[in-house]
């Protein structure tokens, strides 16, 4: 079966909240259904540490940011890997990524407008489940990775 997206392939994508840029870059890396931002594509007035943190299997400690745009902030919206265990995952070291409703574009005109939104789901033991959402028009067209080998089962819902 075919991946969504190759790890290794660079992508140029945009992360935007509350109409703001907050990451803009042709350098993004696509790994285990996350789409990561190099530190220096980062608008950082936007971003605020966050005291919260948790361990996640092969990238060890991910330490959140929150967003801080017109006057709304957004708790551990974003998040990064300081030092990444699994040796794969060593390419998103200091990258950042998003979550929690911070959508994530490509910057090519090619996509057509596709929205991707990256969604974290806990499942009932605790663990959290990478989604890409690609929106458009009233379908949305959900991947679903699995954790082992991210490789996509697509769902398609159509709003009614």
């Amino acid at each position: 079966m075919a991946r969504l997206f190759s790890a290794k392939r660079k992508m140029a994508m945009r992360a935007e909240w509350n109409e703001v840029i907050l990451a803009e870059s042709r350098e993004c890396i696509h790994y285990n259904g996350i789409v990561y931002f190099p530190g220096d594509s980062l608008k950082m007035e936007c971003f605020r540490a966050s005291d919260f943190f948790e361990t996640v299997p092969k990238l060890g400690k991910r330490q959140y940011y929150h967003l801080e745009v017109n006057g709304k902030l957004h708790t551990n919206a974003a998040f990064y890997h300081a030092a990444p265990i699994a040796k794969d995952a060593k390419k998103v070291q200091c990258y950042v990524g998003f979550w929690k409703g911070v959508p994530v574009t490509p910057l090519d005109s090619s996509a057509e407008g596709a929205l991707f939104d990256l969604v974290l789901e806990s499942s009932d033991d605790g663990v959290r489940s990478p989604r890409i959402m690609r929106t458009k028009g009233s379908a949305r067209l959900i991947f679903d990775f699995d954790s082992e080998d991210s490789v996509p089962s697509p769902t398609l819902n159509v709003a009614g």
